[in-house]
């Protein structure tokens, strides 16, 4: 074999080559699952968004399974697609008589009886209990906190300024309320209380002198029984 031929071989074993991958990378493009996304959290009826095409196109089937799945057990979601779907809805799932849990999704496009291409999405939770989404409240919104609004149509109140409370010192004084020793403390003058402790010391002294003699008295007559 020449130079010339064996080019001209390896150039047709790659152009077969090439021609039986390429339907298979394009049904690979093809087939895909793109609602629910794995991890998320589902309810009620789903409906399973995707697309579904191959060249030459026979059907896809759509089947669930619980996650994860050691015996290979695959439980069938409605009727096979009789047509291709691009970007569309693929089927729906209905998830009111499936316990909740963990499961897996397939999506199975067949090109042939035994040729076919796979999409899987695992992580997908089923549970009856998720919230319901709360539509948006119509009402608008409190623009100030309660109590801080506008004040009324109307005069406005005026302040009272109430007296600070009594200590003791303003009762002494007759600041607040009866005080007895304020009236007998404003009936003293000046010559009345000078007389008063001239009077006073007087009497000490005559009470300090009188203590005095009784003192010195006994203290002679103590002495004198001595001797």
């Amino acid at each position: 074999m020449n130079c010339r031929s064996w080019f001209r071989s390896l150039f047709l074993v790659a152009a077969v080559a090439f021609a039986l991958r390429a339907p298979a990378a394009r049904a690979q493009d093809g087939v895909v699952i793109s609602s629910p996304e794995t991890g998320s959290g589902v309810s009620g009826l789903v409906e399973i968004r995707g697309t579904a095409v191959s060249q030459p196109f026979l059907r896809y089937e759509l089947a669930f399974a619980y996650d994860p799945n050691p015996r290979g057990t695959w439980f069938a979601i409605g009727e096979p697609g009789a047509a291709p779907v691009v970007e569309g809805v693929l089927g729906q799932w209905d998830t009111t008589n499936v316990a909740d849990g963990v499961y897996a999704l397939r999506l199975r496009v067949y090109s042939g009886e035994r040729d076919f291409t796979e999409f899987f999405v695992g992580r997908v939770v089923v549970r009856r209990d998720l919230p319901t989404p709360v539509p948006p409240s119509t009402e608008p919104a409190a623009s100030e906190a309660p109590g801080t609004g506008p004040t009324p149509s109307g005069p406005t109140p005026t302040a009272i300024a109430l007296p600070p409370p009594a200590t003791p010192e303003a009762e002494l004084l007759g600041g607040a309320g009866p005080n007895p020793v304020a009236p007998a403390l404003a009936a003293l003058s000046g010559d009345r209380l000078q007389a008063a402790l001239i009077d006073g010391a007087r009497f000490s002294a005559i009470a300090f002198g009188i203590m005095g003699a009784y003192a010195g008295v006994r203290w002679l007559w103590r002495r004198r029984r001595r001797k």
